[in-house]
């Protein structure tokens, strides 16, 4: 991924806003608060914007996984054709094979390994080398916004009145931020317990509706259990979850494993 795409007008304004929310909350809210707690906000609060602008940064720059150019499945292993009974999966776009979880993206021109959305704001796609960075980034926008409402609320408080108009506006910029950063967090902690993607949620909904019509029931392919959906995704050390650096365990992408290969294992493992 070239510098040049992050030269876009929405990673631009959202790089504005970030900056100037931090203006706001070190430089001006904080400035009524003398001592040692300002200084301990300060520097949790700086803390914070850091996480956000790393998270930001991998999420944009880092390329979230092409299929090669050489990929070519084995058509009793591949799990597209296991998981779907059906032919290995061909992108008439691509010209090219794809892996179970990959999807083309019209924006990009490109399949995409477990593809999740095309996020404009990131000019990039979200998918399998850059979904951890894109989770943390929700969060740590939450957690900022709650954090930014919190301190100017303390700061409104114990101050003048003055600015009424503009402190409203600014409030009420942080609670819609909360609400919306606080909604997306929910939905891809849904989402993350699971293991699944937003497409996948989408189409878990239509094969979860073709299951119950012939007297089956549907379950996501790919969901192993809570722990191990977390592991997946956030890695297997805990200590590491919160560090969007972190992907050394993510591998290929090429490959996921799935529900019946976990059963699978445990069985062997439990008659050795």
């Amino acid at each position: 991924m070239g510098l040049s795409r992050c030269l876009t007008l929405p990673i631009l304004a959202f790089l504005v806003l970030l900056l100037s929310n931090y203006y706001i909350v070190v430089v001006l809210a904080l400035q009524p608060w003398i001592g040692v707690p300002a200084l301990l906000h300060a520097l949790l609060f700086t803390l914070l914007n850091v996480m956000i602008l790393i998270s930001h940064g991998l999420a944009v720059l880092r390329d979230p996984g092409q299929v090669p150019a050489n990929y070519s499945p084995d058509l009793e292993t591949d799990q597209s054709t296991v998981l779907k009974g059906k032919e290995r999966r061909f992108c008439e776009k691509c010209g090219l094979y794809k892996p179970a979880r990959a999807h083309h993206c019209r924006i990009c021109k490109r399949c995409i390994l477990r593809m999740d959305h095309h996020c404009s704001w990131l000019n990039n796609c979200v998918g399998h080398r850059n979904y951890k960075a894109f989770l943390l980034l929700v969060f740590y926008l939450f957690l900022g916004c709650s954090y930014s409402l919190a301190i100017f609320g303390g700061s409104t408080l114990n101050n003048s009145s003055t600015y009424q108009f503009w402190k409203v506006m600014y409030g009420v910029c942080l609670v819609v931020g909360v609400l919306i950063f606080g909604s997306m967090q929910a939905w891809y902690a849904y989402l993350l317990v699971q293991n699944k993607t937003t497409i996948e949620f989408h189409q878990g909904k239509r094969e979860g509706w073709i299951a119950v019509k012939a007297g089956q029931i549907y379950r996501h392919p790919y969901d192993l259990g809570l722990l191990a959906n977390l592991i997946n995704v956030l890695g297997p050390k805990t200590k590491y979850w919160l560090c969007p650096m972190s992907v050394g365990h993510i591998g290929s992408g090429l490959w996921s494993r799935t529900l019946s290969e976990t059963h699978i294992n445990n069985i062997l493992a439990d008659s050795s």
